[in-house]
Formats: C-alpha cells, sequence, structure tokens
C-alpha cells in the first residue's frame, strides 16, 4: 500500500510488517551497521550529499538560463 493512504487508517497489516521490519533491525547488529553505513555513504557521496544536489541544482538553473 501506498504510505498515505497506509497511515490514514490503521492496517494490520502493515503495523504488523513494521513489527517484523523493527524487530529484525533490533535483533540484528551486523544489519544495522550495515545498513547504516550504507546510508552514510548515500548521504557524504550519493544521491543526498550536498554535492549530487548541488549538481542537480545547477543543471536545472543552467537550463533555466539557457546555458
Amino acid at each position: 500500500k501506498l504510505w498515505k493512504e497506509a497511515t490514514i487508517s490503521t492496517d494490520p497489516e502493515v503495523v504488523q510488517e513494521l513489527v517484523e521490519k523493527a524487530s529484525l533491525l533490533i535483533e540484528n547488529k551486523e544489519l544495522r551497521r550495515k545498513m547504516g553505513k550504507a546510508a552514510r555513504q548515500e548521504v557524504e557521496v550519493g544521491k543526498h550529499s550536498i554535492n549530487y544536489r548541488n549538481q542537480k541544482l545547477k543543471q536545472i538553473f543552467d537550463e533555466v538560463i539557457g546555458k
């Protein structure tokens, strides 16, 4: 289901899935570390980095001014 739909009403299936995924992370230290490292990498040099955002903004501005 879409997140918006899932947040409008309480869907037992969605709640159960969230509990299962949270439990998996709580119980699995190595998975938490792996996901944490991947997230940090994404923020430092990936699609969520300042450099990536600035490149995209420059591209948009260049298109607007006709470069």
